[in-house]
């Protein structure tokens, strides 16, 4: 029942798809009717019998008690008595908190007796029908929502159709709505509230039928358009949508509203370029919103047009606008742009908000970047202290952090003690899977992957793992291969898989074969332990340059990775490399 106290919105409660861009009838939202938890209303100018005090103090009592059933008992017989709405609301109240559908429905007759022109009232009632299934009784009081509410300027329709949307199945508040409707052909906000509900019921064709009168009945209603629109997306039809959503924002140039959904929706269809235009016009329009801000600044982010992004999250900041939010992409830029002192003070100086641990966690990484895994690890000690809930993924992090160092031993005392606590923790199994095979410890390897695939035999990244292993490290190929092409057929454009496919090949003399799904790899991912694998291939086919140009851009971007200069040294006799002399 708390939804009947706290849900029976007299403003729309849009149906989904349409919720973000639909506004209410026609810019305002009405505000949510609830039964007050006020002290007892007193008798008014009934006559104070004993009885009457007597079930009004105990009914009190009661409640205070938190015994909400003798609560009603005697709030309701001092309604009975004083022929008080307010008490009459009171008791209605009380019925909703007991669970007792009678008595709410009994209590909300009285109240509506005594005051029959109550607009609370009858919305509470067509709420609770609606929940019951109640068809008739739903409609009656629906019907008095929309007259009620109408007279009082408050979108009665729209008030009615968010109603009958809390009924068990959208069908059901369809037809309800359009019982309410019948005989309002020609008005405009009727038809506009069946459309919502319409599209609440997945029945786009109707509401698109019904908008569509609306905006001949009212040309040009805003508010109508930006529902055809979000109609026209629904039925799958974006290009219509937003064709539309334009020519609106060209009628209505200042209309924020309408650009802003016209904005989000160009997001939805991932026309990114084009939504960033829209809000730097409501930019302009509201400098001061940190909403649209801050939107641009993420924007501006995806875009890459980073110093403009530092711009609008330097604002932000200067007026005191979402500066955890602000700092926190004002590292990542930093960071993107190789400015890692800059990046760690902006992520330290985000203090709250979502992305405080990540944050975190991306300072550790860099501090280890820099040779300072005893800072990394300390930040992230105390992160974990902080965050007990989140302590999987600080122990995963930090073991990560040791193993970048090529500290593995260490990494595996952490994996260790969380699977103490965790023992079928499926991703700390396969992490302290890799690291044993970084360690040499073959065996441990494969019982931590075996354990993920007794669990589950389709767990990619252990199959694709184990194959690599075996091919890496022993000669086991041929059982190696049958596993990674298990993880290929599960996922076959993982760079990752394509890389191991390539990598067993190469190991069993296909050097051709190798070349080509590693190149397949490459082409995906930057990831320098492809790069190491794709040279020494090249290498081997004699294409000495090629390999020494892979090496060193993927030595570029990451200096400190493990794997380029081992095999460079190996093959070239260099730890810069060099090609060899001719003869």
């Amino acid at each position: 029942m708390t939804l009947i106290l706290t849900g029976c919105a007299s403003g729309p409660v849009p149906p989904t798809g349409a919720a973000t861009t639909t506004p209410s009838e026609p810019t305002t939202t009405p505000s949510e009717p609830t039964i007050p938890s006020a002290p007892a209303p007193q008798p008014g100018e009934a006559r104070l019998t004993p009885d009457l005090i007597y079930d009004t103090l105990v009914g009190e009592i009661a409640n205070q008690r938190g015994d909400s059933q003798t609560a009603f008992q005697h709030a309701y017989r001092a309604a009975l008595q004083s022929r008080n709405p307010g008490m009459a609301q009171r008791a209605s109240r009380l019925a909703l908190l007991s669970n007792q559908h009678q008595n709410t429905e009994k209590a909300l007759t009285l109240w509506i007796e005594l005051e029959p022109d109550s607009l609370k009232a009858h919305q509470i009632a067509a709420l609770l029908h609606a929940k019951h299934n109640a068809d008739s009784k739903t409609l009656f009081h629906l019907k008095r929502v929309a007259e009620l509410a109408n007279q009082q300027g408050k979108f009665g329709y729209l008030q009615a159709a968010a109603i009958a949307e809390k009924s068990n199945t959208p069908g059901k508040a369809l037809a309800l709505m359009q019982q309410i409707t019948a005989g309002q052909q020609q008005n405009p906000a009727a038809l506009y509230a069946l459309a919502v509900t319409a599209n609440h019921a997945k029945r786009h064709d109707i509401a698109e039928q019904q908008v569509r009168t609306a905006l001949n009945l009212k040309p040009g209603w805003p508010q109508a358009r930006l529902l055809l629109a979000r109609t026209l997306i629904l039925q799958g039809n974006p290009d219509a949508g937003l064709n539309e959503l334009k020519a609106a924002v060209a009628d209505n140039p200042s209309d924020k509203k309408l650009r802003t959904t016209l904005a989000r929706t160009l997001l939805e269809q991932n026309q990114t370029e084009q939504a960033r235009a829209h809000f730097i016009k409501l930019h302009q329009q509201s400098p001061e919103n940190a909403d649209i801000g801050y939107a641009l600044g993420v924007l501006s982010t995806q875009l890459k047009h980073y110093d403009e992004a530092k711009e609008y999250f330097t604002s932000l900041i200067e007026h005191g606008q979402k500066k955890d939010d602000a700092h926190y992409y004002l590292g990542l830029i930093n960071e993107i742009q190789e400015q890692h002192d800059n990046a760690i003070s902006h992520y330290q100086q985000v203090s709250g908000g979502g992305n405080q641990i990540d944050a975190r966690i991306r300072t550790a990484r860099l501090l280890t970047n820099k040779g300072e895994i005893k800072r990394a690890r300390e930040l992230l000690q105390r992160l974990r202290l902080r965050t007990p809930q989140h302590q999987l993924r600080i122990n995963l992090i930090e073991a990560e952090l040791l193993r970048s160092t090529g500290d593995f031993a260490s990494a595996m005392e952490i994996y260790n003690t969380a699977l103490k606590a965790d023992p079928d923790n499926l991703d700390l199994l396969y992490a302290r899977g890799i690291n044993a095979a970084d360690l040499g410890a073959i065996e441990q390897m494969e019982r931590d992957l075996q354990r993920i695939l007794d669990k589950d035999p389709n767990h990619a990244d252990a199959l694709n793992a184990l194959g690599y292993t075996l091919a890496d490290k022993t000669k086991r190929l041929h059982e190696a291969k049958r596993y990674i092409e298990r993880a290929l057929a599960l996922q076959p454009d993982n760079p990752a898989i394509l890389d191991s496919i390539g990598w067993v090949e190469y190991r069993m003399g296909n050097v051709e074969q190798a070349r080509h799904h590693l190149e397949q790899a490459a082409q995906q991912s930057k990831d320098a332990e492809i790069a190491a694998h794709l040279g020494e291939v090249l290498w081997q086919l004699g294409q000495h340059r090629e390999a020494l140009q892979i090496w060193q851009e993927a030595m570029q971007r990451e200096p400190r990775n493990r794997f380029i200069r081992p095999v460079r040294k190996r093959l070239t006799g260099s730890e810069q490399g060099r090609l060899p002399q001719s003869k």
